[in-house]
């Protein structure tokens, strides 16, 4: 008998960054990248400030996992939403691509759970 254990830690904030990275770079390359959605009316930054602002937000969560990894839980969404916003248009465009795209992020990442 083995007393080998093996965690898996997939943070969601994170996992939830790159599903707006690639809903980024399929509305920027027209490549279809999961989600593959049209997210022309979502209200992400343009390119220059998409780009800059992600590393930042990125560095940021990582950050806070690494102090403390309860940081990120499948609530993350809401309790960091000042972070994440900065990743998307100020106004109602912004505001709405914000919501659609957490509650399209949470959509799925239900259907994964329930498999």
């Amino acid at each position: 008998m083995n007393n080998f254990t093996i965690k898996s830690f997939a943070p969601y904030s994170l996992n939830y960054l790159i599903y707006i990275q690639n809903a980024f770079i399929s509305r920027k390359n027209e490549v279809a990248k999961f989600p593959s959605l049209d997210t022309s009316h979502w209200g992400l930054l343009e390119e220059k400030h998409f780009c800059e602002s992600y590393k930042n937000v990125w560095a940021e969560m990582v950050r806070r996992i690494s102090h403390n990894s309860l940081t990120d839980h499948n609530g993350v969404l809401l309790t960091e939403q000042t972070l994440f916003r900065e990743l998307f248009k100020t106004g109602d465009q912004g505001e709405i691509g914000f919501e659609e795209i957490g509650n399209r992020f949470m959509i799925g990442s239900q259907v994964l759970q329930d498999k």
